[in-house]
């Protein structure tokens, strides 16, 4: 059977009908655990064809049953007709850690590899999502605690050089979702030199090197 995250369920069923000429007086029914039940007491008068358990379901990875079946005027019974197993999971997924390239303070590449999990105690934790402003979220991944790389410029995100935050939420199998956990590191792009040649400076004694290109915010010191 599927999975719900409602506590509360309708069910429905086709209008019975009775072969002989007594008509139909009521219908029998009952929701509970077991996969074989016949229902004794009448529920309803007359020829219904839906019923609704308000906040009745807990969870439960075994399943609940509906059984239901009809009587007529004479006091016969009709045969059990039975829906189920349907499961509940009406709590969301603990979100454990979530780590960038291993835990690493900066990084140079845009593309990080993230790593994160999540606990379910009943349905399981299913898909995964991604977002860099926890607003704009990605769409549905399967659930891995392996790591997968990330464009950290995408989801809500851009390719500007700084601090970098990847949000993490998990979705189980009944469609409940985590609260988000995230880690964060610094992108700096590596500087991309394009040239260089020898400077005279004045009053200066010995040449310099000049070098030419981009990204070179931050650089502290060249070695040649």
């Amino acid at each position: 059977g599927g999975w719900s995250n409602k506590k509360t369920i309708t069910l429905k069923w086709t209008k019975p009908t009775d072969s002989g000429c007594a008509g139909i007086y009521g219908m029998a029914w009952n929701l509970g655990t077991s996969a074989t039940s016949t229902p004794t007491v009448i529920d309803k008068v007359g020829a219904v064809t839906s019923a609704t358990f308000t906040n009745a379901l807990a969870n439960t990875s075994s399943g609940y049953y509906f059984h239901v079946r009809s009587q007529d005027n004479a006091k016969n019974y009709g045969s059990v007709a039975k829906v189920g197993p349907f499961k509940i999971d009406t709590t969301a997924p603990t979100m454990g850690a979530v780590s960038i390239n291993k835990g690493a303070t900066y990084t140079s590449s845009i593309v990080g590899s993230v790593t994160a999990s999540a606990s379910d105690t009943y349905s399981g934790a299913k898909y995964m999502q991604y977002s860099m402003n926890g607003s704009t979220w990605s769409g549905l991944y399967t659930y891995t605690t392996a790591a997968r790389n990330v464009n950290l410029s995408s989801f809500g995100g851009n390719a500007n050089e700084g601090t970098k935050t990847v949000r993490v939420r998990v979705r189980d199998a009944a469609g409940n979702i985590s609260t988000a956990k995230s880690d964060s590191i610094t992108y700096m792009r590596l500087p991309n030199i394009t040239g260089g040649t020898v400077t005279s400076l004045p009053n200066v004694t010995s040449s310099y090197y000049r070098l030419t290109g981009t990204d070179f915010n931050g650089t502290n010191k060249v070695t040649f």
